[in-house]
């Protein structure tokens, strides 16, 4: 009876990680599509509206965001999780000092989905020491 009981809890507690988890990366297939499409967008209409009254300054501009974007995409560690993104709480810089935490916001260095992927992973495992399949 204790057993069933501990099946029935773990199973529930994996049903609200996996239905977080899935949250988190709807919010982050959402902040994907907004970083894409819409800042490019934004940048391109920008651009346009520079170039039709100051062409020098429309060609500067252009120039200025693709050197950014260069340095963006050669100073990236790899691709993006979005779902990371979409999980993060807090600014990684101190607001009364300015100052960066060493550790990230709230001394984690990881980010809620990233902590749920291991609480599923924890939980699945011991639904296999059970004998019961997740």
């Amino acid at each position: 009876m204790e057993r069933d009981a501990e099946i029935a809890q773990i199973k529930h507690e994996l049903e609200i990680l996996r239905a977080r988890y899935a949250l988190y990366e709807r919010w982050g297939r959402i902040l994907r599509t907004l970083f894409m499409v819409g800042v490019p967008l934004a940048i391109f209409l920008i651009a346009a509206k520079l170039i039709s009254t100051d062409p020098l300054m429309g060609v500067f501009f252009l120039g200025m965001c693709a050197v950014i974007g260069a340095l963006f995409w050669l100073s990236g560690n790899g691709p993006v999780r979005w779902a990371d993104v979409a999980s993060m709480r807090g600014l990684p810089i101190s607001m009364s000092t300015g100052i960066p935490h060493p550790y990230g916001p709230r001394g984690r260095t990881t980010s809620d989905a990233r902590l749920i992927e291991g609480q599923i992973a924890e939980r699945e495992q011991r639904l296999l020491e059970l004998g019961v399949q997740p």
